[in-house]
């Protein structure tokens, strides 16, 4: 059965890369029962792979621009991210295509504050225009991995100088940023 719903799943992938559809309009499009297309397309969203809005009574769904910010809003799986994040003694951030900040764990906003939404460099450096060694913007535009030395200022004005490791996630339009302590 397991196997049945992978395939499903697959399908509507490709149907939704397409355009938008509701549930019935899935269903009938493949031929499938519509309370199995349902399921399915629960399973994916939790997933982080589609996403619905609401349109009166029916959910039109569609493929997610960004399936890892997509599982850090869904609350069972987003806060096991967010408590394996919150463990390390390292500052991390997780960053989007804009250079805005979506989350800090708590290390990096007891140093910083909260500041979800803002921009990193205007956060992390005091800047008010994008690092000149910015590892993020490597990382998105190379979307590999990467390493530099800059300097932190913290709430207090106190400046620290730190490793910024920046790793893009799947989707590459999110990466994390771990600030480490040099």
């Amino acid at each position: 059965m397991e196997q049945y719903c992978t395939m499903i799943e697959e399908k509507i992938i490709v149907l939704l890369k397409e355009n938008s559809y509701s549930a019935s309009d899935i269903s009938r499009k493949l031929k499938k029962d519509r309370r199995t297309v349902s399921k399915s397309l629960e399973k994916l969203n939790e997933k982080g792979l589609v996403e619905y809005r609401n349109i009166g009574m029916a959910k039109l769904w569609n493929l997610s621009e960004s399936p890892v910010k997509n599982l850090l809003k869904n609350k069972k799986i987003g806060s096991y991210i967010k408590d394996l994040l919150n463990s390390p003694i390292d500052g991390i951030s997780i960053i989007d295509e804009n250079k805005k900040i979506v989350w800090m764990n708590e290390k990096l906003r007891d140093k910083v504050g909260a500041s979800r939404g803002n921009f990193c460099y205007e956060v992390l450096a005091d800047n008010k225009s994008v690092c000149p060694n910015c590892t993020a913007f490597k990382t998105l535009t190379k979307k590999q991995p990467f390493k530099s030395k800059g300097i932190l200022m913290d709430r207090k004005g106190k400046k620290s100088n730190l490793e910024f490791i920046t790793v893009p996630l799947k989707d590459n339009k999110i990466f994390i940023e771990v600030i480490r302590d040099i």
